[in-house]
Formats: C-alpha cells, sequence, structure tokens
C-alpha cells in the first residue's frame, strides 16, 4: 500500500507551514512511502516551519461584517489559508509560507444575511484593475490588510 503523508495543522489557523513528508511543498511533488501487510515504516517525520500570517479588518457602511469567508490564493492560483471574520470584522490568515498572496473577501456563504448583502471582492482592487498581491515573510505578519465592500 502507498501512502502520502501530510503533516499540517488546521487551515488558516496554524502558525505552522504544512507539508508533505521528504519536505515537498505540493501534493504532487509529495514523496509516495509503501507499507507492506504487517510492516512498520520508522522516521516519516516531519520539521514544519513557522509561517507568516495576514491579517486585517473588513467592513461595510455600518462598521465590521461578520462572516465574511477571507481567502488567501498563492502564486499558483491555489487556496494557502482562510477565515471567516469576527463579529468587529477582524480575519487572521496564518500558516502561510513565505510568498506573495492574493486575498479574496467573499460574502456569498455568510452566515449573517446582513453581511449577504455586501458583494465580494478582492483586497485593494477596483475592477477591472487586477488585485494587489500581499508579501508575506516566514514568521512575519502582515497587518492592516483592510477591505471596505461595498452593496
Amino acid at each position: 500500500v502507498q501512502f502520502l503523508p501530510a503533516f499540517a495543522e488546521d487551515a488558516g489557523v496554524s502558525q505552522y507551514v504544512g507539508e508533505f513528508y521528504n519536505d515537498a511543498a505540493s501534493l504532487g511533488a509529495a514523496a509516495t512511502v509503501t507499507v507492506a501487510a504487517g510492516e512498520t515504516v520508522a522516521n516519516i517525520d516531519a520539521g514544519l516551519a513557522v509561517g507568516g500570517a495576514i491579517n486585517g479588518v473588513v467592513s461595510g457602511q455600518e462598521g465590521g461584517l461578520a462572516g465574511v469567508f477571507v481567502v488567501a490564493f498563492g502564486a499558483d492560483g491555489q487556496a494557502a489559508a482562510f477565515d471567516f471574520s469576527e463579529a468587529s470584522g477582524a480575519y487572521r490568515l496564518s500558516g502561510l509560507a513565505a510568498g506573495s498572496y492574493t486575498v479574496e473577501f467573499i460574502t456569498d456563504a455568510a452566515p449573517v444575511a446582513a453581511t449577504r448583502a455586501y458583494g465580494s471582492a478582492f483586497y485593494d482592487t477596483t475592477p477591472p484593475a487586477e488585485p494587489t498581491p500581499v508579501a508575506v515573510a516566514a514568521g512575519q505578519a502582515v497587518s492592516g490588510i483592510d477591505q471596505t465592500l461595498g452593496r
């Protein structure tokens, strides 16, 4: 039987960057581990690196918006971290590897009806412009990535 061992905490709430066995950053680069019936394979370990974070507040006309789904997309277009904004509109995307991320604020599935009345948006974007990327360094938090949404 073959396995693709992965090591991670909950996406979006971990301070560590997840990885696959043998320091692979993606499923496509992951090394398989073959285990025969009744066999034990030792030393399939990982040392997770401390990741960076993106913090901010998402708001509307009346102030902070609760329940906005906030997602950080890596340069490969894959979701790297996510969070739902708190009642104050505050959010934190953590466990990010060093790199550049596009942040999207999605209101369609918000559990609060008043929040769903607002439109979704990318950070610091006025269409048709491209979203402004957020650079994250290992172990560092980037604060002030705030977004005001319109109806």
